[in-house]
Formats: structure tokens, C-alpha cells, sequence
């Protein structure tokens, strides 16, 4: 009996050691790529379908472990009356511990912009009246 006990409190600690890690370092990496693939929803969303498919490139990064990320956004070459209110939107929409990188001519200039729009600041929330 004391050899099974033994074989267990052996096979515990080798799955301690080896088992668990392994799966806890997937469940993180499983975690980041649903936020990443969050990020990228939430930005297509904001653009009509016809920008999804043909001139709008999207890339998010999220943290292995922290919630942070960022967005890369390359408008291409879309008009400027198109592009200012796409990038509201997705500043609004966007959670405010992720960086919004937009990229694209933005405007008549020929040369390629790049824009990091920083998150907006949280309303206070004041005592109800």
C-alpha cells in the first residue's frame, strides 16, 4: 500500500509541474487571441462593408497577460469626410486601455499620414439630483 501511495504523491507532483503550466500558459494565450479577435470585430463594425472588403487593413495586438493592446488601422486612400468620423466612432467604441494607430491619406496631401488618437477621457460621474 505504501508503494500506491507513493506512485500517486509522484504522479501528483509531475502534474504539477508539468501539466498544469502547459495548460495554464494556453489558457492565457487562448484569452489574448478572443481579444484580439474583439478588437478586430469592434473596428470592422465601424466601417461600411464595401471599406471591410477592399481598402481598409486592420491589425490589433493584445498582451499575454495584461488587457492592454493596440489597433492598427490603414484607411488606404479614403476621402477625409469618410475618415474623421469612422475615427470618432472607434475612439468611442474602443476600450480606453487601447491605442488606436490610424494610417492613410487623409485628405488631398499625397503623402501617407500616421494619426494615434488617444482615448477619451471618462466623464465624472457626479451625485444624482
Amino acid at each position: 500500500m505504501a508503494v500506491f501511495g507513493s506512485m500517486l504523491v509522484s504522479l501528483g507532483a509531475v502534474l504539477v509541474t508539468t501539466v498544469v503550466p502547459v495548460w495554464v500558459f494556453l489558457a492565457l494565450l487562448n484569452a489574448r487571441d478572443h481579444r484580439q479577435a474583439r478588437l478586430i470585430e469592434a473596428v470592422c463594425a465601424q466601417f461600411p462593408s464595401e471599406w471591410v472588403r477592399s481598402d481598409l487593413a486592420v491589425a490589433a495586438r493584445a498582451r499575454l497577460v495584461s488587457r492592454r493592446g493596440w489597433v492598427r488601422v490603414d484607411l488606404g486612400s479614403c476621402s477625409r469626410e469618410h475618415a474623421w468620423p469612422a475615427i470618432a466612432r472607434l475612439r468611442e467604441v474602443l476600450p480606453p486601455w487601447v491605442r488606436l494607430v490610424v494610417h492613410g491619406r487623409l485628405g488631398a496631401r499625397p503623402e501617407a499620414a500616421r494619426l494615434t488618437v488617444e482615448a477619451l477621457p471618462a466623464p465624472a460621474l457626479g451625485r444624482a439630483a
